[in-house]
């Protein structure tokens, strides 16, 4: 297929909620397709007959279910306001900046729910850990806006799928630079590339229920990460917002021990926090 053609069938997969998710994450997904001689004869068909067909829109359909699962979920209204509130981080004094940061990090299921527990939960992990100077965030949504809270000062790297997210974040660790927070945020498929930069401290916070071989990855994401510790939250919580039965994963446990790694377990309001020591 020509690029151009590629480009507006992901397009059209993507549709709107979609939009700010990387075009090749996409591309991987339909590859998978497109490997069956039925898919394969299909997308040579003209767009007009691609769109209209009944295989393309199950493809389409099961594809924006996965994308839901892995972003959109973690997604709230008012997505415009962001911008919005970067502006107004511009020229503040820190006090200013960390409250125009609270209200980005609403913007985030994920982030809105640990909003009131984010310096309690920083001072647990890093009692544990030490005082990190590098960190790392895989599937980070907007939680890097956090550590401003905590006036952290260092260097982190967070990876996403989404381009907008990415950008985001760039615009926001430019501005809070200045504060000695030095961020930059790249995209990335941590399910399939597991080249990381180095750091002290991984963060991979309410991403690990949404992996499905999950001994696999965690293999490949602890034999690639150059770090001291790594940290791995689960939600307290159903999609829905409706408390657990049973919050302490025993399979990740399992999951643990077979691989020899020693953690520390921190409970919070609505998440459990395994603090692993990989070095």
């Amino acid at each position: 297929m020509k690029k151009e053609k590629i480009k507006k069938i992901i397009s059209q997969i993507k549709g709107k909620k979609n939009i700010g998710i990387n075009d090749n994450y996409i591309f991987k997904i339909l590859a998978k397709f497109s490997e069956q001689n039925k898919f394969n004869d299909l997308f040579e068909k003209d767009l007009k007959f691609i769109f209209k067909n009944k295989e393309f829109r199950k493809i389409t359909k099961e594809i924006r279910q996965e994308l839901h699962r892995v972003y959109g979920v973690f997604q709230v209204k008012k997505q415009w306001k962001k911008e919005e509130l970067l502006n107004n981080l511009k020229n503040k004094k820190l006090e200013e900046v960390k409250y125009f940061s609270r209200e980005i990090l609403k913007l985030h299921s994920s982030s809105r729910e640990r909003l009131n527990d984010y310096e309690e939960i920083y001072y647990k992990i890093f009692n544990i850990t030490g005082k990190p100077q590098v960190i790392i965030d895989l599937a980070s949504g907007l939680n890097p806006c956090s550590l401003i809270l905590i006036n952290f000062k260092g260097k982190c790297f967070t990876y996403e799928i989404s381009e907008n997210d990415v950008d985001f974040l760039n615009k926001y660790f430019k501005i809070v630079k200045k504060y000695g927070f030095d961020g930059r945020a790249l995209i990335k498929n941590i399910k399939e590339d597991f080249n990381f930069e180095n750091g002290d401290v991984c963060f991979l916070f309410k991403f690990f229920d949404l992996v499905e071989n999950r001994q696999d990855f965690l293999n490949k994401l602890i034999s690639h990460l150059n770090c001291k510790y790594l940290v791995i939250s689960f939600s307290k919580k159903t999609i829905s917002l409706k408390d657990m039965n049973k919050v302490e994963r025993k399979w990740f446990i399992r999951l643990l021990e077979k691989n020899n790694l020693d953690y520390n377990l921190i409970d919070s309001q609505n998440e459990l926090f395994y603090v692993i020591k990989l070095e």
